[in-house]
Formats: structure tokens, C-alpha cells, sequence
């Protein structure tokens, strides 16, 4: 009888371990130029009074990204600047930029810094009209409302096209192979109002809760990629699941340096490469 019994567990074991179902990868995803971008049109519709009279002024749409940027570099002209937290193109964010992604600053205070050093900057004449400025501040204005920053922020297509198909892969007995994470520099409150909107939930139902590690939560600097606190952090949460298992997602090269650093797989988005991360996805054996 007990070796009846021995013979029928080893050819179930068998059969587990030949199925496929004990292997999982956890599939750690970026949010912003991943699966979610600021929809420019968007903005310039939010400021489109002020966007207008730029233009009639006959002011070049280009320089708007150089002013933003110089405004945020000038709000904190007197503390050493951020060297680590790179933006979409790779290089360092200001610092205020960082307050709000770490949640060390409500959006509220963050915008009354802002306005002060927009002011202070159109006194010492940085600006070549006054339509400049208006412009600038209604741009801040939608940056740290978090209201408007969620209603402006939009899915991208390509990228959720790819996290539909990492989630539909199942193995022979039809259960899900893979599980999602999140792991994203993003304020705190545009991020609770982003997963009630529909363009948002599109993306954010496919995670639960506790999956989704967004930086502006812990209200610490360190928790913002990349640094390894943060990677560290994730692999915390899966105790049971090697390193090796996790394949991250970014658009930042010091992110993906930083995860891999980690013990983790990971692949950079690059100009909207999808067809090259997903033939990297099949390659680790994900897709």
C-alpha cells in the first residue's frame, strides 16, 4: 500500500515539474515613457489661453522644454544639485522635481516655490516678454496639480499592447505564468487620482496593490531610482523568488544599470523600441 502510494506521488511530481507551473517570472515595470507619457496636446489644451498669445508673439514652440527647465533648475539656486535621478533624456532632474517624486513636498508647496521663482526671474528679466511667463506658469501649474497632471499623463499604445501579452502567457493547465510589478519615481497624489481615471485604469487594474512600489509613497529620497534601495526594496517583497527571476523594464540606462546591479534582468526602452524589448522578452523566456 505505502509503495503504491510512493509510485503515485513521484508521477505526480513528474507531471508537475514537466507542466511548467512551478516557474514564474515577475515582470517589474516602469510607468513614465514605458507605459505612460504627458499627451503634449493635453497640456498645450490646458494652456491653450496662454499657449496662444506665445505663439502670436511669435515666440518658437521649441523653447518651452529649455524654459520649463531652467525654472526648475533656478527654484533651488542655493542647494547642491541632484547628480543621480535622471529624466526621459537622461539627465539629472532638479531638485524640486525629486521633492515631488519622493513626496517630501506637497504638490501646494511645491507650486508656491515655483511661482516665487518665476516672479523672481521675470523681475531679473529673464524672460523676453511677459507672455513667457505666463506660459511657464501655467505649465508648472499643471506639473504640480495633481489633477491636471493625471488628466494629461496618457497610455502609451505600444507599451501596453506588450504588458497585455506578458499577462496573457499561461501554462498548459491554463494558469498565469508570470506576475506584474510596478517601480516608478511618481508623486503620491497624482498617482491616486491617475488609477480611478479610465485612461489609467487601463494600465493599473492589471496590478494589485501590492505590487505597485511608486516612490512618492515612502516620502524619502532614497527610495527613488536608482538607487539600489529601491531595487532592494522590490526584491524584498518576493522572498522565495530569485533575483535572476525579475525582469525590469525602464527607459532610464542608470535605472537598468542599477537593477541589474541588483541580481535582476533588465531591459531598456529605447526611442519606443517595443519590437526590440519583446524579442528581448521571448529571448528570457517570458514571451
Amino acid at each position: 500500500m505505502l509503495r503504491s502510494l510512493l509510485i503515485k506521488f513521484q508521477l505526480a511530481l513528474l507531471v508537475l515539474l514537466g507542466s511548467g507551473i512551478a516557474y514564474t517570472k515577475i515582470i517589474v515595470w516602469d510607468l513614465g515613457h514605458v507605459l505612460f507619457e504627458t499627451s503634449r496636446l493635453s497640456v498645450a489644451l490646458y494652456a491653450k489661453t496662454e499657449f496662444l498669445n506665445y505663439m502670436l508673439h511669435g515666440n518658437n514652440p521649441g523653447n518651452v522644454r529649455k524654459l520649463l527647465f531652467d525654472v526648475l533648475d533656478a527654484a533651488r539656486v542655493h542647494e547642491p544639485r541632484n547628480t543621480t535621478v535622471p529624466d526621459e533624456k537622461g539627465n539629472s532632474i532638479s531638485n524640486v522635481m525629486c521633492d515631488f517624486q519622493a513626496g517630501t513636498k506637497t504638490p501646494a508647496q511645491l507650486l508656491e516655490e515655483m511661482n516665487q521663482t518665476i516672479e523672481r526671474m521675470y523681475a531679473e528679466g529673464y524672460f523676453n516678454h511677459v507672455c513667457e511667463r505666463d506660459l511657464i506658469a501655467k505649465v508648472v501649474q499643471t506639473i504640480f496639480n495633481p489633477e491636471a497632471f493625471a488628466q494629461t499623463t496618457r497610455p502609451i499604445s505600444a507599451g501596453v499592447a506588450l504588458l497585455q501579452e506578458c499577462i496573457a502567457q499561461r501554462d498548459e493547465q491554463g494558469n498565469t505564468v508570470h506576475e506584474m510589478m510596478i517601480l516608478s519615481n511618481w508623486d503620491p497624489q497624482s498617482f491616486e487620482i491617475l488609477k480611478t481615471l479610465a485612461h489609467g485604469k487601463k494600465v493599473l487594474d492589471h496590478f494589485k496593490p501590492e505590487n505597485m512600489v511608486v516612490s512618492g509613497f515612502f516620502g524619502t529620497k532614497d527610495m527613488l531610482k536608482p538607487s539600489h534601495t529601491t531595487f532592494k526594496y522590490v526584491l524584498s517583497l518576493k522572498k522565495d523568488i530569485a533575483s535572476s527571476e525579475f525582469v525590469f523594464i525602464d527607459d532610464q540606462i542608470r535605472n537598468v544599470e542599477a537593477a541589474r546591479a541588483c541580481g535582476m534582468q533588465a531591459i531598456q526602452v529605447v526611442d519606443g523600441n517595443y519590437d526590440d524589448v519583446r524579442q528581448e522578452l521571448q529571448r528570457l523566456g517570458v514571451l
